[in-house]
C-alpha cells in the first residue's frame, strides 16, 4: 500500500472520528436543500422505501444485506456513541444506480451488534468534477477514501424521510455467506 494511499485513509479516519465524537448529542443539523437539481438528484435516497423505518437494503462487509424489522432506540447517555456503529445514508448521488446506505460493520464481526446512528453523506462539488458520474459507495472503505480524497462531506443525523438518527435492526444475508462478492 503506498505512502499516500495510507495517509488519505488515516486523514479520512481522523476526520470521521471527529464527527463522530461531537460533544453535543442534542445537536440537530438542517439537511442541505438542493441548490442545482442536475448535481443533487434527490435528497431523499430511492432505497429508503421499506416500512420498516424506510430501509431496504445494506452495503456492509463487502456484501448487500436485507433489514429486519427496525426499531428507533433512545440517543445514549451524555454523548456516549462508543456503543453504536455508523449508518451512512448517501443523499445525492447522481448514479442512476440506486445507492443503498452502507453500515460501518456487519457479520460475522464479533464486534457487531446491530445498534446504530445515522450520518448523512453528501457528494461535494470535487466528488462530481472528479467522477461526473459518482460510484456506489459499497463499503465503509470506500466511504473513507473518497472522505479522504475531499469529495464527500459527512453530518450526524438523517435526511427527512429517512432512518432515525439512533435505531437498531440486524442485518440478514441475502447470499450464503460462504459465497464471495467479486
Amino acid at each position: 500500500m503506498s505512502l499516500n494511499r495510507i495517509t488519505v485513509i488515516i486523514t479520512a479516519i481522523a476526520l470521521l472520528v471527529s464527527a463522530c465524537s461531537e460533544q453535543d448529542g442534542a445537536k440537530k443539523e438542517t439537511p442541505e436543500k438542493p441548490q442545482d437539481a442536475e448535481v443533487l438528484v434527490s435528497q431523499i435516497p430511492d432505497s429508503l422505501k421499506n416500512d420498516d423505518l424506510h430501509i431496504e437494503f445494506v452495503y456492509a462487509e463487502e456484501r448487500i444485506w436485507e433489514t429486519s424489522l427496525a426499531v428507533a432506540i433512545d440517543p445514549p447517555p451524555e454523548g456516549n456513541y462508543a456503543g453504536l456503529d455508523s449508518f451512512f445514508v448517501v443523499v445525492n448521488s447522481n448514479n442512476s444506480k440506486k445507492q443503498h446506505p452502507v453500515a460501518e460493520i456487519g457479520p460475522p464481526r464479533a464486534d457487531y451488534d446491530g445498534k446504530w446512528r445515522t450520518f448523512r453523506v453528501i457528494w461535494k462539488e470535487q466528488g462530481f468534477l472528479a467522477h461526473k458520474i459518482v460510484p456506489i459507495l459499497e463499503s465503509y472503505h470506500d466511504i473513507l477514501v473518497e472522505q479522504g480524497l475531499g469529495h464527500l462531506e459527512i453530518k450526524p443525523g438523517s435526511p427527512e424521510g429517512g432512518p432515525p438518527e439512533f435505531f437498531a435492526s440486524h442485518l440478514n444475508p441475502l447470499e450464503p455467506m460462504d459465497v464471495i462478492r467479486e
